[in-house]
């Protein structure tokens, strides 16, 4: 079985990058839209896709990615069981990005792809 999700959408808010000593982790939600019909209106739905991304790519997410970025991502999806206000367990799908695209620049003007994955962030 595969697990691998891929999406474009647009960032929500700014990434929240999260140090612990060497190693840094960046989350974020991007906004994908669903267009269908519903009789001969055209209607929008959007879907909030959690992402989670570690090492070299986080850094290079929390450094360049901003509220309204739109980017492409890929990575598996994964169950991450976490403690929620009043200590409750819950548990949260994320997708952790292995590789993502820049769509748009940070004035959001459109440029070239650029593609950035965890194997080539490790080697620079």
């Amino acid at each position: 079985m595969l697990n691998s999700f891929s999406g474009i959408g647009r960032l929500g808010s700014d990434p929240q990058v999260h140090k612990n000593g060497e190693s840094t982790r960046t989350t974020f939600d991007i906004a994908i839209n669903e267009f269908y019909r519903q009789g001969d209106d055209l209607k929008k739905k959007t879907h909030w896709i959690p992402c989670v991304s570690y090492g070299r790519l986080a850094e290079i997410a929390g450094e360049f990615l901003t509220k309204g970025s739109q980017i492409g991502i890929r990575g598996p999806i994964k169950l991450q069981e976490c403690t929620g206000e009043k200590g409750s367990k819950q548990r949260k799908l994320l997708v952790h990005i292995t590789e993502f695209e820049f769509l748009s620049s940070r004035a959001d003007v459109e440029t070239d792809t650029e593609t950035v994955t965890s194997s080539e962030s490790q080697t620079q």
